[in-house]
């Protein structure tokens, strides 16, 4: 490459300054700023700035085919106030390179005076250079890329910053300045600038109210470091809050960022000031209720950069027994209700906490003749005196009782609690227990099962059971129910029936005394003397696949007008021991399904075997019985009666682990056939 020197006159000041980043609370902004500084000029800049070059030049001493560049300086500032200024510099390279050709050294020259005179020649094309100068062990540099040199005159306008910033200790002197209206404390952390913003920092510093600033005035943090390691840095300034009056939470309110750079021997120096952001307030009018632990879960305070406030509940503010129902946005609780949350944008508020009653999770139910006696529940012998039963006058204590089943389940209030409610004597009236029902379970019990007696009195199903919540009902006669489906109990959800009577209970079409939809245990139970008028299963109907356990019941006396006398199953049913007598089903067609007829669906017997007197299990064609892993018994268990069995093949299999030790105990009745543990053999 021929290299030319011209001399040339023009005359063209640089002023070099400091440039940190503007002092903006904005990151993006600062982040972009700094890229921007280590950026090349635009050409249209470098372009303009070339127009104020004035130059003095020899025409016959120009090769009119050769391209030359001039260097000059761009304005923008550089990274550190004390930088040295561009006459200072001892060595000026100038290194090029050509489209994708290696870099290479262009020119040099050993003062600013030497830079600013000459024009150098090179080949037209498309060109990146860097720009580099040296003052002691700190080189300065800037770049400029992709710039395309033209036959003639060209201008490269460079921007110098700190490059190597030295190995040894700079400093650093920092004054921020911020409002402190809605800050508790200022949080100062210097970081690496590899770590990120939000990375291990290398020192940290903590501004108080109180100690060192008065909250509401202005505060200038002064931050001081004489010895800091060369290189970049975040410094970031956290002005934070406290979430409440506990002070046990901060809540960042804004975060200040700046970009500093430090190198050998040079101190970096920044005064300047910024914004806070805006808190707003919740305050908490409690309406009688205390906190239960000072200043937590209690937001007092919150900024427009949360997107929610979470609000107290019942863990956080108590008020005895009573259920909070939310916080409203007056005294009156006739504006605005929230219950788990805020949205942010709403601004300062006072919330009043509304409560709701009480909590009632045990309720008396009585006779209307009042009476005193020793009473015995689940809980152990008590002697309660009972008062009469009035829904109006009641309120449900034992001295005040309820008279209906009814009003006692409107009247719990135990979400999420074991409720009871307690029967003495005799209770005429129909009730459901549905979703409405307030409680976490719940108990329906008396103490003595031929005393308490809840009464349908002909008029509906005595108890229906509808809500998902667990059900029991114990030591109870459930009685006089007339319905189409159970009329003594309707199961739609799983419950459980302990020692209770089902008497004298009607269904004009299934389930006489119970109808089982989802599922249920009974245990202990006596299932007598019901019947289904129109269709099946005079004592107990179980059309639900989640599975109904019998456990040591006793069903007898039943009738049904089709089939079932005692149990109709379509389900899912378990029988395990007790005993099955005397129940009739008329159906001529399905005739000795008095006992138990399995239509479809699944009949497990298992543990003890039910005791059948003069009953028959029905099953219709193809069906099986299951014997269960538990099952035992001795002698004969049921009478199998078939619906069509014309020949061996068609007798029904008894499925089960134990079939071959358990074959013996049943037998087909009315046939040529009996089964021992050998199969089928004739008679």
């Amino acid at each position: 490459m021929k290299n030319l020197l011209k001399n040339t006159a023009f005359i063209f000041c640089v002023f070099f300054a400091l440039i940190f980043s503007s002092c903006k609370n904005d990151f993006t902004e600062a982040a972009e700023r700094i890229a921007s500084e280590s950026d090349l000029e635009s050409e249209s800049k470098s372009e303009k700035e070339s127009e104020l070059i004035i130059e003095t030049r020899n025409e016959d001493e120009r090769d009119e085919e050769a391209a030359y560049i001039r260097i000059n300086f761009s304005e923008a500032r550089t990274a550190f106030p004390t930088d040295p200024a561009l006459s200072e510099f001892s060595l000026f390279t100038l290194y090029g390179a050509l489209d994708e050709e290696s870099e290479a050294e262009l020119a040099n020259w050993s003062s600013l005076s030497n830079v600013t005179r000459t024009s150098v020649a090179l080949k037209p094309g498309r060109w990146n250079f860097t720009l580099r100068a040296k003052k002691g062990s700190l080189i300065y540099a800037g770049k400029i890329t992709r710039k395309t040199i033209v036959t003639g005159d060209n201008a490269l306008s460079f921007s110098l910053k700190c490059e190597d910033l030295g190995t040894e200790n700079g400093g650093l002197q920092y004054k921020l300045e911020l409002p402190t209206d809605n800050v508790d404390l200022f949080e100062l952390l210097l970081i690496p600038y590899a770590n990120g913003p939000e990375g291990t920092y290398f020192d940290s510093r903590t501004f108080r109210d109180g100690t060192d600033f008065t909250h509401g005035t202005p505060y200038t943090i002064n931050y001081t470091k004489p010895t800091i390691a060369s290189g970049q840095y975040w410094l970031i300034v956290k002005a934070c809050f406290y979430k409440d009056q506990g002070k046990n939470e901060k809540v960042i309110l804004s975060t200040y960022r700046d970009i500093v750079r430090i190198a050998s021997g040079l101190s970096t120096l920044k005064d300047t000031s910024g914004e806070c952001g805006k808190a707003y307030t919740v305050s908490y009018e409690t309406d009688g209720g205390t906190w239960t632990s000072t200043g937590e879960n209690r937001i007092v305070k919150f900024n427009s950069t949360m997107t929610e406030i979470s609000l107290p509940d019942g863990n956080d503010i108590k008020n005895g027994d009573r259920a909070l129902l939310g916080w409203y946005t007056n005294a009156t609780y006739t504006g605005t209700c929230y219950t788990d949350s805020i949205p942010a944008e709403q601004r300062n508020l006072s919330l009043y906490a509304k409560w709701g009653m009480p909590q009632i999770t045990e309720v008396y139910v009585a006779q209307t003749t009042a009476f005193s006696v020793p009473r015995v529940f689940i809980q152990g012998a008590v002697t309660v005196t009972v008062g009469t039963g009035s829904d109006t006058a009641g309120d449900g204590s034992a001295a005040h009782p309820f008279a209906s089943i009814r009003k006692a389940l409107e009247t719990l209030n135990g979400e999420g609690k074991n409720c009871t409610i307690y029967v003495y004597g005799t209770v005429k009236d129909c009730a459901e227990i549905g979703s409405g029902v307030k409680a976490g379970s719940l108990k329906i019990v008396g103490a003595d099962n031929t005393k308490d007696i809840i009464d349908g009195n002909d008029a509906g199903t005595v108890l229906s059971i509808t809500s998902s919540i667990p059900v029991t009902v114990e030591k109870i006669t459930i009685k006089n129910g007339k319905s189409e489906r159970g009329g003594g109990l309707f199961i739609a959800s799983n419950a459980e029936v302990k020692n209770c009577i089902i008497v004298d209970c009607e269904a004009s079409r299934n389930g006489g005394g119970i109808y089982i939809s989802g599922g249920a245990t009974l245990t202990n139970c006596t299932i007598q003397n019901n019947k289904s008028t129109n269709q099946s299963g005079g004592g107990i109907c179980v059309v639900g696949t989640q599975g109904t356990l019998l456990d040591n019941c006793s069903i007898m006396s039943n009738t049904a007008s089709y089939r079932g006398g005692g149990i109709y199953n379509e389900g899912l049913c378990t029988v395990e021991g007790g005993s099955i007598s005397t129940n009739t089903a008329s159906d001529t067609s399905a005739a000795n399904s008095d006992g138990i007829m399995c239509d479809s669906g699944t009949l497990i017997l298992n543990n003890s075997a039910p005791t059948f007197s003069g009953d028959s299990i029905y099953l219709k064609t193809g069906k099986t019985i299951t014997l269960g892993p538990d099952f035992s018994a001795s002698g004969i268990v049921a009478t199998i009666s078939p619906e069509s069995y014309t020949n061996f093949s068609t007798i029904p299999i008894l499925d089960g682990n134990n079939v071959a030790d358990n074959c013996t105990k049943f037998r087909i009745s009315n046939s040529a056939y009996s089964i021992n543990t050998s199969g089928f053999l004739w008679n």
